[in-house]
């Protein structure tokens, strides 16, 4: 079992930095940012692991399959404008987990293609490390900790991750980071 959770978050580009309403926020090269969580289980776990993740089998019978779910999303994308060149944008994950190991992993195994759009992302840990200096011990809680941010929700329910991942993307960039790829398969 697995649920797929993306939020997106606009900032300011170069083009847009002199409108911008928070001038306080650094010029980005992107002009979106597409937070991305995945939360998982396997059989062979189900009596420990939803009680981590709240994942159970009654929340994903009947949903979409990843092949599904794969099409609905590169149809969003399209909607959105990500995939025509009129936008930039870059996945941020919390860890390389979820598009360098159970994405492809997962594509691998049903035989889906994985688009290229989902091999280059910014690992907020690494970025996290830049800034602060020092790499985050107890990963999320400990960058929303050493960043002052007070956690949102349920850790590892996937939005709620997203939605702090996406706090912590804000504070970095209010301390003048201009974000970057972290990794690219």
């Amino acid at each position: 079992m697995y649920t797929v959770h993306t939020l997106f978050v606009e900032m300011s580009t170069g083009a847009q930095a002199a409108t911008a309403s928070n001038n306080s926020l650094p010029a980005q090269n992107f002009d979106f940012f597409l937070v991305l969580d995945f939360e998982a289980t396997c059989d062979s776990a189900t009596k420990i692991v939803p009680q981590l993740t709240g994942i159970t089998q009654d929340k994903v019978d009947g949903k979409p399959t990843l092949q599904e779910t794969m099409k609905i999303f590169e149809k969003w994308m399209e909607e959105q404008g990500f995939l025509d060149g009129r936008c930039s944008f870059v996945f941020v994950t919390c860890g390389d987990w979820d598009l360098k190991t159970m994405l492809p992993g997962q594509c691998s195994h049903f035989r889906i293609h994985l688009p290229q759009y989902f091999k280059t992302w910014i690992n907020i840990k690494r970025t996290f490390q830049h800034v602060m200096g020092q790499y985050p011990k107890e990963d999320l809680m400990g960058m929303l900790k050493g960043l002052s941010i007070t956690h949102q929700g349920r850790h590892h329910s996937g939005i709620d991750d997203c939605r702090n991942i996406a706090n912590i993307l804000k504070a970095l960039a209010e301390r003048g980071c201009i974000f970057q790829p972290t990794y690219r398969l």
